[in-house]
């Protein structure tokens, strides 16, 4: 299956999902796109109009996240990694590495916390991980990397599902479990694919072409 035509009609489920939302008109009234744009953009119409706006709304949604977050720390007395007096630009990557562990355990908290008072932090939270699995499956596709490209498509499986994607929530599964396969039914394939020939290096650049890898119980 096309990884191109797999996130354009993940772009349009995307667009379902923040139907009625006010972000459409977020990015109009921001001009950042006309209002036919965004139409067509949230119809899974423009591939990279559509990549460029929902990263434009998932960093400002994450950045209203992050703001609440230390709010939120500061309430309940526990420490906040996200303070400028606890991080200095002379730690080396080992203590930043510490502070982003740190980071990922208080948001981990705070959703907890949040999604049990409101349906609504539970569906931003919702469509932020859907933006990360799609910009996953990209840099998969980019990269040459096999797992990312598998553990991406998974995590984006219900989204299919959810907003009634019917052919890709009927094939996707099969088709992601004949590749999770793969070690077993065609050892040599996997071994190409994990070293990232399951897309074409055209420039010798980590951008890749995509290719339409079919399901192998159809050969």
């Amino acid at each position: 299956m096309g990884g191109f035509h797999i996130l354009m009609n993940y772009m349009a489920a995307l667009g379902k999902m923040v139907k009625s939302s006010g972000l459409a008109q977020v990015l109009v009234h921001s001009d950042i796109y006309s209002e036919v744009t965004v139409k067509q953009v949230l119809c899974g119409k423009h591939y990279n109009r559509g990549v460029w706006a929902h990263k434009i709304l998932y960093e400002a949604i994450s950045r209203q996240k992050l703001k609440f977050l230390s709010e939120w720390l500061q309430e309940n007395d526990q420490f906040d990694p996200l303070d400028s007096h606890n991080i200095s630009i002379d730690d080396n990557l080992r203590e930043w590495t510490t502070v982003a562990d740190k980071v990922a355990t208080a948001i981990k908290k705070f959703d907890s916390d949040t999604k049990l008072k409101s349906n609504l932090s539970m569906f931003w939270n919702s469509y932020l991980h859907a933006v990360e699995a799609m910009l996953g499956f990209i840099r998969a596709e980019r990269s040459g990397n096999w797992q990312l490209y598998l553990d991406s498509m998974q995590a984006m499986l219900p989204v299919f599902f959810v907003y009634d994607c019917t052919n890709y929530s009927r094939w996707l599964p099969i088709y992601l479990i004949d590749m999770l396969n793969l070690p077993e039914s065609a050892p040599e394939v996997y071994g190409m694919f994990a070293k990232g020939s399951f897309t074409v290096n055209r420039t010798g650049k980590t951008l890749q072409v995509w290719l339409q890898i079919r399901s192998w119980s159809k050969l």
